[in-house]
């Protein structure tokens, strides 16, 4: 906490006290989401006396680490002592590549026993392995659009809302992600109790070109302009999530369609890019909207 803000901002301690083998922490504020916060990787607990916590953390849980290097795996080994009992695997390795289609083929190959988020075109690939189960539920993750209000055109709300009605979230739900995502109708899904009941929108070119025209907008030999400027886009994806850049492209062809030019730069870590620069308009996002989730073998959006 001492040393990330962030992570005294998602916490909100005012204080930790032990008696006895109770710990009672007080927060600045009433906090219920307080214990899912607790779960979450970037608040493990570890033993920070040790001189190597970096590389190798002594943490709690059923393994200890043996190995870690940053970025590409972490060794584990099981510790017999265990509060709960002594772990069922004597050993086990986490690999790390964001490259989905890369995942998807080390289990083709048995270089790994389970693999999370297999590039979606490779299920039906996967499912025809025998001895390979795939596991699929609904998250709460949303696939996005986020936009940057500090660009001039996108601080008019017809050129947002013709942005959002561009959007072939129908399209994109059957092919791109092959029928493992919900088209959203806002961030929150609607079983969710503070979900508010989102307005039915119009949707699709003519709607985009209408609001476009409310902005001051008009389609000149193939170019969408304004007083001579033209509409001018600059697109933010990253591959960490293979079906984004997909994304990002299905836009890119529709907005071209209404003489938008929109440019598509790839990123590595989009929340740093972001934050560090101003230079874009729009970025594919994916994001979970809830504290604390389950994971299974395979997430869907």
């Amino acid at each position: 906490m001492a040393d990330s803000v962030a992570i005294n901002n998602a916490l909100r301690i005012e204080s930790i006290a032990v008696e006895g083998s109770e710990l009672n922490i007080k927060t600045t504020m009433p906090f219920p989401e307080f214990p899912s916060e607790l779960v979450h990787p970037n608040t493990s607990i570890i033993d920070v006396t040790e001189t190597n916590f970096i590389y190798k953390p002594v943490g709690t849980g059923p393994f200890a680490v043996a190995s870690f290097t940053p970025g590409t795996a972490v060794d584990l080994v099981r510790f017999e002592d265990y509060w709960d009992g002594a772990a069922k695997l004597e050993k086990a390795r986490f690999s790390f590549n964001e490259d989905a289609n890369a995942r998807s083929l080390a289990l083709e190959s048995k270089g790994a026993d389970i693999v999370f988020r297999p590039e979606v075109e490779t299920v039906e690939q996967l499912e025809a392995i025998e001895g390979v189960t795939v596991e699929s539920t609904s998250t709460f993750r949303v696939h996005q659009m986020t936009m940057n209000l500090q660009r001039e055109a996108l601080k008019d709300v017809y050129v947002r809302q013709a942005i959002d009605a561009l959007i072939d979230r129908e399209m994109i739900a059957e092919t791109i992600l092959n029928g493992h995502a919900k088209v959203a109708t806002g961030p929150f899904p609607s079983s969710f109790s503070f979900a508010p009941d989102y307005p039915e929108k119009q949707r699709g070119i003519e709607e985009t070109r209408s609001l476009l025209e409310q902005a001051g907008y008009t389609e000149k030999n193939d170019v969408m302009q304004k007083d001579g400027e033209p509409l001018t886009l600059k697109l933010l994806t990253y591959s960490a999530r293979a079906d984004l850049p997909l994304i990002a492209q299905v836009f890119q062809s529709d907005a071209g369609q209404l003489g938008i030019d929109v440019t598509i730069e790839q990123i590595e870590i989009p929340e740093e890019h972001m934050a560090a620069n101003r230079d874009w308009d729009l970025t594919t996002y994916s994001n979970l909207t809830a504290p604390s989730i389950s994971v299974a073998r395979m997430t869907t959006t």
